[in-house]
């Protein structure tokens, strides 16, 4: 916003009769710098009504009005950025809305928000943003639904190697009854496989139901 100065001349005003008069003229000079004195006021007054072009005085009254409290190592731009995302919370928000609020402040896609049916609200971060999460979560948390579950992850793509095994086993069941004849055959498997393979036979012995 730039500085709107004004050039006062209150002899612009001052009927015919008397313009040309010495003592209104000199009158006019000293009305002149306290109407302008003035307008500086008010013009100041103006632009600290707008966060980003507030000067320091502007930004200690935002705090005030916020219950803000400033920490020591913070500049005065941090001080505005931490206003204008106070102010932003206090309205609600669509998930589009929210994502582009989360653009502004931490980068474009460096934390991407879905929701699910759970009531979770999922926030893939960028690693080079992990620090930042307790400072987001105090941002989400203002701004999302009470009733949302803050989920924050990091999604890494890898190339991996995976390797499987197990264990084949053939199992035989021989059931012998009285009265009847039986035989055991050879047991033989012949597997070619990768893992242990195991060859197991069960033998049960039942009577005849009485």
């Amino acid at each position: 916003m730039d500085n709107l100065e004004r050039e006062v001349k209150v002899q612009r005003y001052y009927p015919n009769v008397i313009a040309n008069a010495d003592e209104f003229k000199q009158l006019a000079i000293l009305e002149n710098e306290e109407f302008k004195s003035i307008w500086e006021v008010l013009f100041k007054w103006f632009k600290n009504r707008f966060v980003s072009e507030a000067d320091l005085e502007g930004v200690r009254r935002w705090e005030q009005m916020l219950k803000i409290i400033p920490s020591k190592e913070a500049t005065l731009e941090d001080r505005k950025q931490f206003i204008l995302r106070r102010i932003n919370t206090i309205l609600p928000y669509t998930i589009r809305r929210l994502q582009q609020i989360l653009n502004a402040v931490y980068g474009d896609d460096f934390a991407v928000v879905s929701t699910n049916k759970k009531y979770e609200l999922w926030v893939d971060i960028d690693n080079r943003i992990i620090l930042k999460t307790p400072s987001m979560r105090t941002l989400l948390r203002a701004i999302i639904p009470a009733n949302l579950i803050i989920k924050i992850l990091q999604e890494l793509n890898a190339d991996l190697f995976l390797y499987a095994g197990g264990i084949v086993s053939n199992v035989n069941t021989i059931q012998i009854t009285m009265g009847k004849e039986f035989t055991i055959n050879e047991l033989y498997t012949k597997m070619i496989i990768v893992g242990n393979v195991s060859t197991l036979t069960i033998i049960s012995l039942k009577t005849k139901n009485i």
